[in-house]
């Protein structure tokens, strides 16, 4: 299949702090510019309000989102359900915490496991039995999980290098062994708040770097990155300085 879609992840929204809903309103004209059949956001839309304003935030970026004519998709991220509920977040942003498009072989998983608290994470089983069944009869499904589900060396990473344990899903290795190089095309995940493309047990796996990181002095605020899904699949990360790095991989690479 062909189809365009934007990505951006980790915008961590804070009550009092218009600069990410600026830099957004900002960064738009950017992302349309690549035509986007959607845009696909990769959880942490919020960071935490403590004084309970995390629905009002959510609804107001989602407002943002409808005003901007983009069919979009929201995958829950743990900061998003660090004070709301599941229930409460797919009601406000419209779709459901994880489904599959068997048409378009595409999935969005959810990685957010509020039951081990606000720091852990994990694929629920139900999830991973999904993708043993149905993988396995796609050819170029692309994957879209706020949690990196591969393994990938942090002990550089600004903010997981120290605790590696809250940067991947614990069942992360039963999540892996679904996922076949001849039925994936690309894995995308946020997060980590780091660029990196890695391949694992032959599959494609892409961390889009945090839209917002303004909490990191070294860091920019703006990034995204654009999948193009064809025969090669090319993936787009752009930077929030407007650089570019192009990841082009063939379909059915074993």
């Amino acid at each position: 299949m062909t189809e365009t879609v934007a990505v951006v992840t980790d915008l961590h929204l804070e009550p009092g702090d218009e600069t990410v809903f600026e830099r957004f309103a900002d960064r738009l004209p950017a992302i349309e510019s690549y035509s986007p059949d959607r845009l696909v956001v990769l959880g942490d839309i919020l960071h935490y309000a403590t004084d309970g304003r995390d629905r009002e935030l959510l609804e107001r970026f989602v407002s943002l989102l409808d005003d901007s004519g983009l069919a979009y998709r929201c995958v829950p991220g743990n900061h998003d359900l660090g004070r709301l509920d599941l229930a409460a977040f797919t009601d406000a942003v419209g779709n459901d915490g994880w489904t599959v498009e068997e048409e378009t072989e595409t999935w969005f998983l959810d990685s957010t496991a509020p039951h081990l608290g606000e720091r852990r994470s994990e694929v629920s089983d139900d999830q991973v039995q999904a993708l043993a069944d149905r993988l396995p009869g796609m050819e170029a499904a692309v994957l879209f999980v706020h949690h990196p589900v591969h393994y990938h060396d942090i002990r550089d990473n600004r903010w997981f290098g120290e605790h590696p344990e809250e940067a991947f899903p614990g069942n992360k290795r039963a999540v892996a062994e679904s996922l076949s190089p001849g039925s994936v095309g690309a894995v995308l995940n946020g997060h980590l708040h780091e660029f990196a493309v890695t391949e694992y047990q032959g599959v494609l796996h892409v961390s889009v770097d945090a839209f917002d990181k303004t909490n990191n002095p070294d860091g920019t605020t703006g990034n995204f990155a654009v999948v193009e899904r064809g025969d090669p699949l090319s993936i787009t990360h752009v930077g929030g300085d407007g650089t570019e790095h192009v990841v082009r991989r063939p379909l059915g690479t074993e």
